[in-house]
């Protein structure tokens, strides 16, 4: 049997944020849902995608730590010095 997807956690604690009327709680909810999905997605596309040249991972890793996208700072992308 295939198990849950990794966001169903915070799909059911926005819901629960929701029904409760906590608007703060519901925007962390909301964060992390994003979140929750985008790392499912991006899990399951590196599963399936073919090895990628060192080009591509430079863009890649330029994309995802880039300040603009909300991520995480140099010090703490891989590979910093």
């Amino acid at each position: 049997m295939e198990s849950a997807p990794s966001w169903t956690n915070a799909r059911a604690r926005l819901a629960r944020a929701t029904q409760l009327g906590d608007q703060e709680a519901e925007e962390r909810a909301r964060c992390d849902l994003k979140a929750a999905r985008a790392e499912d997605y991006i899990r399951r596309l590196v599963e399936t995608a073919p090895p990628l040249r060192p080009e591509a991972v430079e863009r890649l890793r330029a994309l995802l730590f880039s300040p603009a996208t909300g991520g995480q700072d140099r010090e703490d992308a891989p590979d910093a010095a």
